[in-house]
């Protein structure tokens, strides 16, 4: 009989231990996620072209948003032509979705691209209304332009 109540108050112990470290753990692997799907932006922006390759030239057709340079080919070598339409697609009210559709993410996200050689900023993506959340994760990557300045990418989600 003391086995069974021993075996119980030790059941009862591990459960309630479980219960109060899940929402820790839930949250921690909450918080991986955004900093992996923040990479996995930060990444597709500097290092692909897009699909189309030549999207600038054609945005009706975009289906996923790259800023690489597609004559170059080069790691972090961006663009200029792609950062300006990327731009001005998001300071088109509205687009925010699309662009969040073309680099495939489900997360908020804030994008800013920042010329380094006369402080310019090239890019500056955003949401409408923002919602606020306790997860934040932010990437910085220092980037090369095809005119030969360099920059910093800077992507956050949340």
């Amino acid at each position: 009989m003391i086995a069974i109540v021993l075996f119980i108050m030790f059941s009862l112990y591990l459960g309630l231990e479980l219960i109060r470290i899940a929402p820790v753990y839930l949250r921690e692997l909450r918080n991986e996620n955004v900093r992996s799907e923040v990479y996995q932006v930060s990444e597709l922006l500097i290092n692909d072209p897009g699909e189309p390759a030549d999207w600038e030239n054609f945005p009706s057709a975009i289906r996923r948003i790259g800023l690489n340079s597609k004559r170059e080919n080069r790691t972090n070598l961006l663009s200029s032509d792609k950062i300006r339409m990327f731009n001005q697609i998001c300071e088109v009210q509205g687009r925010y979705d699309d662009v969040a559709k073309w680099i495939g993410t489900d997360y908020q996200f804030y994008i800013i691209m920042i010329n380094k050689t006369d402080d310019a900023v090239l890019i500056n993506c955003y949401p409408q209304d923002v919602t606020a959340k306790e997860i934040n994760a932010t990437i910085s990557r220092l980037v090369a332009f095809d005119s030969g300045d360099f920059g910093e990418l800077i992507v956050q989600m949340w």
